[in-house]
């Protein structure tokens, strides 16, 4: 039974690793979505996604939320 479970946790861990991979191809693939109509927030949320993954793509949405900057008493 024990055996059982292992085999249970490699596959899985392979598909999610599958998955994972698939994830960040595909917000790499569409980065210029994002930057066209992307709220800040959520650029964030996918820049940390990318730098995690150590995407090549991680400093280009890095740069897409600091083109969305504000500074004090902008609206």
């Amino acid at each position: 039974m024990t055996k059982c479970l292992c085999s249970i946790d490699q596959g899985l861990g392979a598909d999610a690793s599958i998955a994972q991979r698939k994830a960040v191809d595909w917000l790499e693939r569409n980065l210029k979505l994002l930057q066209e109509y992307g709220k800040p927030y959520e650029i964030a949320l996918v820049a940390y996604a990318l730098m995690l993954s150590k995407a090549s793509q991680a400093e280009a949405a890095f740069g897409i939320l600091a083109s969305k900057a504000r500074t004090d008493g902008e609206i």
